[in-house]
């Protein structure tokens, strides 16, 4: 049939390089399906496409037919990573997926393969098709006259540009005015973000990116492997012990009515007993990736690189006695947190990324329940949320739709970042707070119940602009924060039995409440609450301590490392 086939006419084998290069590109049509059915805009859907299928066409500019099928097989070689990526994540292939992957061991990987091998033969027998078909039957002359090369070659550029533009004009609302020159660095971060989302470059950088992380987690783990505390408990206590901190992500503490906030965001939190709110907490970075080492170990804004040298909190608390848990919703990539997650006893982790559609911070419910079905003696549970990160309209459920009209069903960033949804965009932002009144409210349920000596911290990791009417910026992570960035979100609940096991630091608690801290107060509170002594504890920065002051100027370590002064 073969043989028939290749004596057919140049219309017949214009079939075979269709059908050919149909089996290529067929991940790209994957992507649009699922970006169309994600509510995505259409116009950046076509623009990903189109740029990724120009990568296609690229080398039949340069090489003859047989020789560019060939090269393009590797559309067809990594299209098992990257439809894998689109059906489970509903995002193409990226860094972490590749990072999750060099963490898998070969017993993982075995069952893995046993469990999918249909799709595997299935895969092997495509790649197979696809070589035979082009080694034995494509004819090895060019596709396109010059003529049609230039034309390809001109569409290809002005794609590429059409999305740098796209870019720029996105890239209006996070700038400020005083920070215009980052406005084109900026835009180019962004292009080469949806660069490396096309296919197959997010194959080539995923993988690449993430063997540098792999190695770097290495070179990380080895740095602290031999440090300690030395921490142990300050005395026996003969009953069951169970410590929570969350850590919440872009919630300001401005937006809480529990904070004085004139919408009812918070009602679960004002009607919960035992409940103390930090009005005047302000941390010390605006972006996740450097508040997390301060909210989690003893770095801070000015001595930021003691992460690399010490463990955090977290084993503080293992080597106190406590089994220690990670649960997150996201930041499974962050090599400071697989650190963590590779000493904690167990990490749950939801392998959702920021841009995932369907990841709700009520999934790790499932996961606490578990652990504190094991009823051990002493717990340390770690709970990271996606919170209120942008697209604030994913982060909740439709139950939690309090203040409309919101931006439900809306998924493309440049329309939901239009100034003109601004009423729309603080609708989404505070019912995401609602949903958080519920995610900590539910948490301390499940804590009560156990009728432990507990206590729940929640901070968050930083603010947020949301067009605010004395700025009128948006986002997070300038290098110049305004208030609503820095100022965050400080929340504890007491069980009874604490309160009764430790009436000084509930009092100590009480009397510090309107105090003006910073976020590295959180590693030494945690510990000083929960009832352990350490090496070179900073008894003064614990909110539980008599010794604990305001602090007249506060310090923030922008993007660039450089530390600002904080004076309000």
């Amino acid at each position: 049939m073969i043989n028939t086939f290749r004596k057919l006419t140049k219309h017949s084998r214009t079939w075979l390089y269709g059908f050919l290069a149909l089996l290529c590109i067929t991940p790209i049509l994957f992507f649009a399906a699922i970006m169309i059915n994600n509510d995505s805009n259409l116009y950046m859907i076509i623009g990903l496409f189109l740029m990724t299928l120009s990568l296609f066409f690229i080398p039949f500019l340069f090489f003859r037919k047989k020789t560019a099928f060939i090269i393009n097989s590797i559309y067809i070689f990594f299209s098992i990573f990257e439809l894998y990526s689109l059906y489970l994540y509903k995002l193409p292939f990226s860094s972490s997926l590749a990072f999750v992957l060099f963490q898998t061991n070969k017993f993982e990987a075995i069952e893995f393969l046993q469990s999918n091998l249909p799709w595997l033969f299935i895969y092997l027998f495509i790649c197979g098709v696809y070589l035979f078909l082009v080694i034995k039957y494509v004819e090895n002359e060019f596709l396109f006259s010059k003529k049609y090369k230039k034309i390809i070659l001109l569409s290809t550029i002005a794609i590429y540009m059409g999305m740098f533009a796209y870019c720029l004009n996105l890239n209006k609302s996070f700038i400020q005015k005083h920070e215009s020159k980052l406005f084109w660095s900026h835009s180019l971060h962004c292009y080469s973000l949806k660069f490396k989302k096309i296919y197959p470059v997010n194959i080539f950088y995923g993988f690449s990116a993430g063997i540098k992380n792999y190695s770097d987690l290495k070179i990380f783990n080895s740095n602290i492997d031999t440090f300690t505390f030395n921490a142990t408990t300050k005395e026996k206590i003969n009953e069951r012990e169970i410590y929570v901190f969350i850590i919440g992500e872009t919630a300001r503490a401005s937006n809480f009515s529990i904070n004085g906030y004139h919408r009812n965001t918070t009602p679960l939190l004002k009607n919960t007993k035992n409940i103390y709110s930090y009005t005047d907490v302000l941390s010390q970075a605006s972006l996740t990736t450097i508040s997390l080492p301060i909210l989690l170990t003893r770095s801070d804004a000015i001595n930021f690189e003691l992460y690399k040298k010490e463990k955090t909190v977290v084993d503080a608390f293992k080597e106190a006695g406590f089994n220690t848990y990670w649960i997150g919703n996201q930041s499974f990539y962050n090599n400071f947190i697989v650190s963590i997650c590779n000493r904690v006893d167990n990490a749950y982790m939801t392998l959702k990324d920021f841009d995932y559609t369907g990841s709700l911070d009520e999934t790790m419910f499932p996961f606490l329940n578990e652990i504190l079905n094991k009823k051990e003696q002493k717990q340390f549970i770690v709970i990271h949320t996606l919170g209120s990160h942008f697209r604030y309209n994913l982060r909740y459920s439709s139950e939690y739709r309090k203040f409309e009209p919101d931006l439900s069903g809306l998924k493309d960033y440049q329309q939901i970042l239009n100034p003109k949804n601004k009423g729309q965009l603080l609708n989404s932002y505070d019912n995401s707070i609602a949903y958080t009144d519920y995610f900590l409210t539910n948490t301390i349920s499940l804590l009560e119940k156990e009728q432990a000596i507990s206590y729940l911290f929640y901070i968050s990791d930083h603010g947020e602009n949301i067009y605010d009417d004395d700025d009128n910026l948006f986002g997070h992570g300038s290098t110049k924060p305004t208030k609503n960035e820095l100022h965050v979100p400080l929340i504890l609940w007491l069980s009874n039995r604490y309160i009764e096991m430790f009436p000084h630091k509930e009092n100590s608690i009480k009397r510090n409440i309107n105090k003006k801290k910073s976020s590295e107060i959180v590693f030494h509170s945690l510990i000083d609450m929960g009832n352990i002594d350490m090496n070179n504890l900073d008894i003064d920065k614990s909110i539980s301590d008599t010794l604990l002051t305001s602090d007249s100027i506060r310090y923030f370590r922008n993007i660039e490392g450089e530390i600002i002064e904080i004076k309000y």
